[in-house]
């Protein structure tokens, strides 16, 4: 299970393409720089409320894409199915050779 931070990076991969220029230069150094509001707001030279207004903005935007796409829950549930066909594979291999042991 990812953590919610996780999440939110993760959606920002997905959708971050449809945030404002703000949002995503102010999230990418949030999360990819791991820099504080602090010293977001000294390199972007706005406040510090300013750069809390934009990552909260970007972060319930994100969201809202997600409950309305669902693009990240696609993604798990594809990448879940596809570890079960993973460990399925021995046992296929397995019939297969049998098969051609028959032939």
């Amino acid at each position: 299970m990812t953590s919610s931070r996780e999440k939110i990076a993760l959606l920002f991969d997905i959708y971050g393409n449809l945030l404002t220029e703000k949002q995503r230069e102010s999230f990418g150094l949030y999360f990819d720089e791991d820099l504080s509001i602090t010293e977001i707001a000294q390199e972007s030279g706005i406040s510090r409320a300013a750069v809390h207004d934009a990552l909260k903005t970007a972060e319930k935007a994100l969201l809202d894409y997600e409950r309305k796409l669902g693009l990240l829950e696609k993604k798990e549930k594809m990448e879940a199915g596809l570890a079960e066909l993973k460990e399925d594979i021995p046992e296929a291999a397995k019939k297969i050779d049998k098969l051609i042991e028959q032939l």
